[in-house]
C-alpha cells in the first residue's frame, strides 16, 4: 500500500452546528474505529489548552507535527487538553483507496469563517473512479462503498449536514452565506438544523433525484454512483438547486464569534 493518497480526492465533509470542533472530530474518529478501521498515524499541534483553542487563521498558527502515539493511546489523545489532533490516517475508512484514508479538518475556508464558525471535518479518499471521462461502470463498485460508508457514518453521529464531493471542500455556513455556490449536489441535511418546513422545501426542489430519509434528516443524491438506485440528475439543474440549499444553510451561520460570551 502507498503512503499517501493520490489526487483527485473524494471528500465526505461533516458539519456540526452544536458541538465544539475537537469534540466533533473525536466523535467521528471513534465511529471510524468502531467500524473496524485500523489506526495508522496522527498529526496536529501541542501546547497548553491547545485542544480547545479557537482557530486564529485559515492555516492555524503552526505546522502540524506527527504524534508518537499508538492505537492503544489514541482515545486518550483525542481528549488530551494539550493536544489538537488535526488529522488521523486509517488503513481504510471508505475502502476505495490504495493508501491510508484520512480524517482531517477541512483546510479551505475564509478568514472570517476561521474565527467565527465551526469547521467541517472531512474523510479523504482517492476519487479517481469519479473523475475524468464518464464511464458508467468504473464508479459502480467504489460508489457503492461510498454510499454505504456515508450512510453508516451519518446515521451514527447525526451531523447538521454532510456532503460527498470530488476535489471540492465542504463549506461552513459562514462561507456559504458569502457564496452559496460552494454547496454539494449530494448531501445529507438534518431536520433539527434547517427545520421541518425547509426540509420539505428542499425535498421538493430535488424531485426526481434519489432521496432517502436518514434518522432525523434526508439524504439527496444526484450522482448515479452514490445511491443504490443509480439515479442521476442533470448537472446544471442540480448545481442551481444546490446553490439554493447553500443559501438556506448560509442563513444559519453563527451570529457571534466562536468562544465569545452571549
Amino acid at each position: 500500500m502507498k503512503h499517501r493518497l493520490d489526487a483527485p480526492f473524494l471528500e465526505m465533509g461533516f458539519y456540526f452546528a452544536g458541538m465544539p470542533d475537537a469534540d466533533a472530530f473525536a466523535t467521528i474518529a471513534r465511529t471510524v474505529l468502531a467500524r473496524g478501521s485500523r489506526f495508522v498515524g496522527a498529526a496536529g499541534w501541542r501546547g497548553p489548552n491547545k485542544r480547545a483553542q479557537p482557530f486564529t487563521s485559515i492555516r492555524g498558527d503552526e505546522l502540524r507535527e506527527p504524534f508518537s502515539i499508538d492505537a492503544n493511546h489514541l482515545q486518550e489523545a483525542l481528549v488530551d487538553p494539550n493536544m489538537r489532533i488535526m488529522e488521523i490516517s486509517f488503513d481504510r475508512i471508505i475502502g476505495i483507496s490504495n493508501a491510508p484514508e484520512r480524517l482531517e479538518y477541512v483546510s479551505v475556508f475564509s478568514e472570517e469563517a476561521s474565527l467565527e464558525d465551526h469547521h467541517p471535518i472531512a474523510v479523504l479518499a482517492e476519487g479517481e473512479p469519479f473523475s475524468g471521462p464518464h464511464d458508467p461502470e468504473r464508479g459502480r463498485k467504489p460508489g457503492k462503498r461510498v454510499y454505504e460508508a456515508f450512510r453508516e457514518l451519518v446515521t451514527s453521529f447525526l451531523p447538521s449536514y454532510a456532503c460527498i464531493t470530488v476535489e471540492r471542500a465542504t463549506e461552513c455556513p459562514t462561507d456559504l452565506h458569502r457564496d452559496p455556490r460552494g454547496f454539494s449536489e449530494d448531501f445529507f441535511i438534518s431536520r433539527d438544523f434547517v427545520g421541518s418546513r425547509e426540509l420539505d422545501v428542499i425535498a421538493g426542489w430535488f424531485d426526481g433525484a434519489y432521496q432517502e430519509p436518514m434518522r432525523n434528516g434526508l439524504y439527496i443524491s444526484t450522482y448515479q454512483h452514490w445511491n443504490p438506485r443509480r439515479v442521476g440528475m442533470d448537472i446544471q439543474k442540480s448545481g442551481l438547486l444546490a446553490t439554493e440549499v447553500g443559501r438556506l444553510i448560509g442563513q444559519r451561520r453563527p451570529s457571534r464569534p466562536m468562544g465569545s460570551s452571549p
